[in-house]
């Protein structure tokens, strides 16, 4: 494991891996609802109306993208001001494991 020290962050690094980090965690987590809402054993909300049925599958997914980009908007923001006020007073040390076999 080798460790790199930056000053900051910018904040598209930061909106990267804050949105790429939800959408793998809640798409797929959406879409077993999705599955679980086709056989009536969960229900999906849209607009305080139940998704359930074929809708349930096809929304699940839709439903936890748009929850991944509303929790980037939040939480990457936080994060951003937070690792930016960081920044003005100690550097960021980032432990990082490297590819092998990686050819570009």
């Amino acid at each position: 494991m080798q460790q790199l020290t930056i000053a900051r962050l910018t904040t598209a690094t930061i909106y990267r891996i804050f949105f790429l980090g939800l959408l793998f965690g809640c798409v797929p987590i959406f879409l077993v609802l999705g599955i679980l809402g086709y056989f009536d054993l969960a229900t999906l909300h849209w607009n305080n109306r139940p998704v359930t049925g074929l809708r349930a599958v096809i929304a699940g997914p839709f439903i936890g993208l748009l929850f991944a980009l509303v929790g980037t908007a939040f939480f990457g923001s936080a994060a951003a001001v937070g690792l930016w006020l960081r920044s003005k007073f100690l550097p960021l040390d980032i432990q990082y494991v490297e590819k092998q076999g990686f050819d570009a």
